[in-house]
Parts: C-alpha cells; sequence; structure tokens
C-alpha cells in the first residue's frame, strides 16, 4: 500500500502526519476572515490506495504504508490505522 505522495523517507511521511494533525487542531482558533483565504487542513491529510488487482480502495483498521513506490526498491515500511482511505495513526 502506499500514500499518494511518494515520501522518499519514513521520517517526511511522519512530518506531513504530524503537520497535518497540529494544523487540524490549530484551525479552529483562527479568525474566520482567515481560514475563508486558507485550505482547510484536510487538504493535508494523507491519503492511501493499493496498486493493482486488489485496489485501488483501501479497507480500514491497520495496514503497512511501504515506499518509495515502486519500480524503485522499497526502503521503508510503516505500520498505520486507516479510515475512511486516510492515515489517522502512525505506530512505532
Amino acid at each position: 500500500m502506499y500514500t499518494t505522495v511518494n515520501y522518499r523517507t519514513k521520517k517526511s511521511m511522519r512530518t506531513a502526519f504530524v503537520a497535518w494533525l497540529e494544523a487540524r487542531e490549530r484551525w479552529d482558533e483562527l479568525p474566520a476572515s482567515l481560514r475563508s483565504r486558507l485550505h482547510p487542513p484536510d487538504v493535508l491529510r494523507l491519503k492511501v490506495f493499493q496498486p493493482g488487482p486488489f485496489g485501488p480502495l483501501v479497507q480500514d483498521g491497520r495496514a503497512t504504508i511501504e515506499g518509495p513506490h515502486y519500480p524503485e526498491p522499497h526502503r521503508w515500511y510503516a505500520d498505520v490505522e486507516v479510515k475512511d482511505g486516510y492515515i489517522i495513526k502512525i505506530y512505532g
């Protein structure tokens, strides 16, 4: 399974995930005039997909993400929780 963004390292994927969490927490604190000009934090969510005959939809639950994308050799794996096609938690 992959994320829609081809992260080169697991650290960069985690950094993007933490940025989404922080943006989601601070969104309600912004004035309405500023929120209307910015993208909502959901734009930053990490979407996942399964290539090949078993995808592209992903079941809710625990899954393993691999990267970078094929045809490059996978150099990292991440154990994650998926809900509605998006990562909601990264384990370890």
